[in-house]
């Protein structure tokens, strides 16, 4: 900008900025603006890519500075840091919120985000100045390395299922066997991905064939012009079918590519372990379970390694994780060289983000959990032929709940969350606007919850999700290959 202004090309200019500009940075575009062409510079607080309604993301490449010391830190961690402080306060700017801050204490760097959180809304005060609401809303900063599982599990509905695998980067997806490019799965400007991005897999199925039947019908009727009038009315609705016709053959493609996938790596049974295995307390069937499908030839070597580290994560509090069993299994049972170059990671894993690094009670909750949701999603029927996908596929659910229940009841204690200003007095009533900041990654899992949530408490509390990186499993995998497996790292 500063090169243009010293020649420009136009009579005037207009700048907007998606955050805060800075004074040295406003300085330097008032010297650059030698012929006085800026007629105005703006800050419009947009900094974040907003990918559902609740859910915001900041797109980083990776989180794994959050899982290593910051005296760790290279310089573009620091940098990275830097613009999760800057994505997250062009937020609260964007929606008017000056919360109170309240974050995981078993983590310092959540407490050094809500450090610099706080010290920006001190030092902006004429931009956070606003008047504030009798009850504050509430921002709850969150560490990944809490719940290590959710991430790592196979997912259901739609966006989630996308997502873990064939990838979504700022709502684009490129399908594997598709040569035309990426398609784009946008809630904003696509109404079926908007009313079945929560559908679990049967049901998607069966939403997806009456989209294909509705188009049809609407095919048949536009062969049948007889008149000028017919054929007047088939040219100005011509957009708007192709339009439709696009959706339709996007989302049956995308329904292709996971139906081959999910047939391909055996995923209905192996997410059927995975689920038992957080929902349930059985170690020795379990076990069994594991060691049967690390056996099957036709698994994937990839799946095998992610149910090795979920069953160890699992049992490792009991001492019944057999990680020297299972390091032997996947030894003898991989036989993808890559993957085998990752085996380690069971052990790592389990040293670096297992109980003894955990605080919160991530299965005992879960399993005793009444909760809001009695096993989300109803038992699909398949649809031409495809795999029923039943409610014992959604039965995990993240520990983000467990806070977000308690956080609303104010009941979420401040041994486990605390905050500057101490038991605050306006915790004591129900917050109106919820805030959560994943430090190290959120997933799509969390954000159907947060989705669900919204829905259950319609307007007395809104919540809104966010995170520096929307992770699958691979990406949380390689976050933690980064970290603490630096010699793990391969192409």
């Amino acid at each position: 900008i500063l090169e243009h202004l010293q020649q420009p090309k136009h009579q005037s200019y207009y700048l907007f900025f998606s955050n805060q500009l800075e004074e040295p940075s406003l300085s330097r575009l008032a010297q650059a603006d030698q012929y006085e062409v800026v007629q105005q510079v703006q800050e419009l607080f947009a900094d974040v890519y907003p990918l559902n309604s609740d859910l915001f993301s900041l797109e980083q490449e990776k989180q794994s500075l959050y899982y290593q010391d910051e005296k760790q830190w290279i310089q573009d961690d620091m940098n990275q840091f830097e613009r999760e402080v800057e994505g997250l306060s062009a937020f609260l700017l964007a929606v008017k919120k000056r919360p109170l801050i309240r974050w995981q204490k078993s983590s310092h760097l959540a407490n050094k985000l809500a450090d610099r959180i706080r010290d920006v809304m001190d030092t902006e005060k004429e931009l956070f100045g606003w008047s504030e609401p009798d009850i504050k809303p509430l921002l709850l900063i969150c560490d990944r390395r809490e719940d290590p599982i959710t991430p790592l599990l196979s997912q259901w509905t739609y966006q989630a299922m996308v997502h873990e695998l064939m990838g979504i980067h700022n709502s684009r997806c490129k399908l594997p066997n598709d040569k035309k490019g990426e398609i784009v799965l946008n809630p904003y400007n696509d109404e079926f991905f908007r009313n079945n991005k929560s559908a679990t897999f049967g049901d998607l199925g069966a939403n997806i064939k009456k989209l294909v039947d509705k188009f049809a019908k609407e095919v048949k009727g536009s062969r049948n012009i007889k008149s000028i009038q017919d054929m007047q009315k088939f040219v100005e609705n011509y957009g708007d079918y192709l339009a439709k016709q696009g959706t339709v053959s996007k989302h049956v493609a995308v329904m292709g590519e996971l139906s081959g996938i999910v047939s391909k790596r055996k995923l209905l049974d192996v997410s059927a372990i995975e689920q038992e295995i957080v929902c349930s307390n059985d170690h020795k069937n379990h076990f069994n379970d594991v060691e049967r499908t690390i056996k099957d030839p036709s698994v994937t070597d990839y799946d095998k390694l992610r149910l090795a580290i979920i069953y160890a994560l699992r049992y490792q509090a009991k001492g019944k994780d057999k990680s020297s069993e299972l390091r032997t299994l996947l030894r003898n049972n991989i036989e993808s060289a890559e993957i085998a170059k990752d085996i380690p990671l069971l052990d790592i894993v389990l040293r670096n983000l297992g109980c003894t690094k955990r605080e919160m009670n991530l299965f005992e909750e879960e399993k005793n959990d009444g909760g809001l949701f009695q096993k989300l999603g109803k038992i699909a029927k398949a649809v031409n032929g495809m795999d029923e996908v039943q409610n014992i596929y959604t039965q995990h659910k993240p520990l983000l709940q467990h806070i977000l229940e308690n956080a609303v009841k104010c009941k979420l204690p401040f041994s486990q969350f605390p905050s500057f200003q101490g038991t605050h007095k306006q915790q004591l009533r129900q917050p109106r606007y919820i805030i959560i900041y994943f430090i190290g990654g959120a997933t799509f899992e969390e954000a159907e919850i947060v989705s669900q949530l919204n829905k259950h408490w319609k307007k007395q509390t809104e919540i809104v999700l966010g995170s520096g990186k929307i992770l699958n499993s691979k990406a949380f995998l390689n976050d933690i290959k980064q970290t603490y497996g630096k010699n793990l790292i391969h192409d």
